[in-house]
């Protein structure tokens, strides 16, 4: 149809530029430029054939030679500058790359391209300032161009400043309240700093339409995952896929991770096998199939896929961690400790770091995991979990008063967790019975329903006089967890203290009459019974 055109007027620039465009989507650079060429013979003004001509040469040298053409039959021509100065970058020759692009500034010193061109120049020979203050240029003219304020925050970001990148996101995110980009950036920030939970607000103010559009879906579902909410994500990722069909290995293994979440295991080995349909070297999927084989017992399974990861990814974190767990089932305990080091300086973190706790406890190597646990909470004052977990081993170890003194870190840092209240309730009740009585009832506030709480919490009101409170307390603990023997124990203690002399006899010959290893106060409970005959 467009050759029978330009053979009708074979004199219009107009129809053979058209024809040459046909012909460069459909392929055929070199028919196309001869098209573009016939164009600016008959009018060398038509710029769009220029550009074409520069797009479609089909190796670098003759890019460069119809740029500098372009150039200099247009010398006035930012755009031209601009074509020519990134067809040198792509031929690595940086040095005019920024002569053209400086000439394109000199034209027009706002100029977006340019000013961008010359700040990634300049932010990869290390010089942050001076591509900073590039896009302050653009900026100076265009206050609120959105791909500058994108960059600026990349940059912040990259230069480690990443409180300016998060206030540099919220500012294109209020100055262009459509805009998708400056939400998704911000939303996979705040999923590598694991703050999953301040990523569905950023789309709550959008259209359903912007709000449903893959890439949110995407990324909410990856917060749901963050967050352990598998039914969710997994909504939220099988309607992505219903929208883009022809996705990524990533989308159908994020769907898998979330159906084995979700307790759909036959889900998610049929969608982690179409992850590798469709990337036979998917590390990540490689590793969840492992973990599954390995929670199956599959040891030959297992060892394939970790095998094939040492030879695909030798020394990542998740393929060091495979490894370590084949270590420790081999009994192989000082490799499994050695990679598990690995993997944490590797990619250090609080789960790493506790992964290594972990081997390290199977060793029995105690000394160790207080020097892991006391030097990461030294560099990470803030880490509630690395506290819990040093109060934990230092309970082990019976070193109450500096546990306590972990714990108290923990409340400091988090007034309502519950856990860390309880202990302190619990290691306080006999010196501290007032303030072991505060943390307890705290404790129960934030969590009402489960029986460690509640059962201390009615040991401790018990202890300071307050039998009947005790009594309602320790009978919910019971009926939250009824074979739990030390609760029953517990609540025959209460009734005793109460002058249920009858009620806590029935309730220790019970537990007394049950053989069972988890009933750790067996003794106490026998004493008790013999001293109310």
């Amino acid at each position: 149809m467009l050759g029978a055109a330009q053979q009708m007027a074979p004199d219009s620039a107009v129809a053979n530029y058209e024809l040459g465009a046909a012909l460069l989507l459909d392929g055929q650079g070199d028919a196309a430029n001869e098209q573009f060429e016939a164009a600016l013979t008959l009018d060398p003004t038509l710029e769009q054939a220029d550009i074409l001509r520069v797009m479609g040469a089909t190796d670098t040298s003759g890019a460069i030679a119809a740029a500098q053409d372009y150039a200099g039959r247009h010398p006035e021509s930012v755009r031209a500058y601009n074509l020519l100065g990134q067809k040198y970058l792509a031929n690595q020759q940086v040095d005019e790359a920024i002569a053209a692009f400086n000439k394109a500034l000199s034209l027009a010193p706002g100029d977006p391209d340019s000013n961008h061109a010359l700040a990634q120049i300049e932010q990869r020979a290390g010089d942050a300032a001076a591509s900073r203050s590039r896009y302050q240029a653009v900026l100076a003219g265009r206050p609120d161009y959105l791909p500058t304020l994108l960059q600026l925050a990349v940059l912040a970001a990259q230069t480690g400043n990443e409180a300016d990148a998060v206030a540099q996101l919220q500012h294109a995110i209020e100055a262009h309240p459509d805009a998708l980009e400056p939400r998704l950036m911000l939303a996979r920030h705040y999923l590598g700093k694991n703050t999953p939970d301040k990523i569905p607000p950023l789309f709550d103010s959008l259209p359903e339409l912007q709000q449903r559009a893959p890439d949110v879906l995407g990324v909410i579902a990856m917060s749901d995952l963050a967050q352990q909410r598998y039914s969710k994500a997994l909504a939220g990722l099988e309607q992505m896929i219903q929208m883009e069909p022809d996705t990524t290995a990533l989308a159908h293994h994020l769907l898998a991770t979330a159906a084995a979440g979700a307790g759909d295991l036959q889900k998610a080995r049929a969608e982690f096998k179409r992850a590798q349909e469709l990337d036979e070297n998917f590390v990540p999927t490689l590793v969840s199939l492992a973990m599954m084989a390995g929670a199956d017992g599959d040891a030959p399974l297992f060892d394939h896929y970790m095998n094939r990861l040492i030879a695909i990814a030798p020394n990542t974190p998740d393929v060091l961690r495979l490894q370590a767990i084949a270590a420790q089932r081999d009994g192989e305990s000082g490799r499994a400790i050695e990679l598990s080091r690995q993997v944490l300086a590797t990619a250090p973190g609080t789960a790493a770091m506790l992964e290594l706790v972990s081997v390290l406890h199977k060793a029995g190597n105690n000394k160790e995991i207080l020097e892991v646990l006391q030097d990461w909470v030294a560099n990470n004052p803030a880490d509630i979990q690395a506290r819990v977990a040093l109060a934990d081993h230092l309970t082990r170890m019976d070193q109450i008063a500096q546990a306590i003194e972990q714990y108290r870190e923990v409340v400091k840092l988090e007034p309502k967790h519950a856990d860390a209240l309880n202990n302190l309730a619990w290691y306080l009740r006999e010196k501290e019975p007032q303030e072991a009585l505060e943390f307890a009832r705290l404790a129960v506030s934030v969590n009402p329903d489960r029986a460690p709480l509640l059962d201390t919490l009615a040991l401790v009101e018990s202890d300071s006089g307050n039998h009947q409170e005790a009594l309602r307390y320790i009978k919910r603990a019971v009926i939250a967890s009824p074979n739990n023997l030390d609760l029953l124990y517990h609540q025959a203690i209460i009734e005793a203290r109460l002058g249920n002399k009858a009620a806590a006899i029935e309730i220790l010959k019970k537990v007394l009459g049950v053989d069972s290893a988890a009933f750790t106060e067996r003794e106490q409970a026998k004493q008790l019974l013999a001293s109310l005959h």
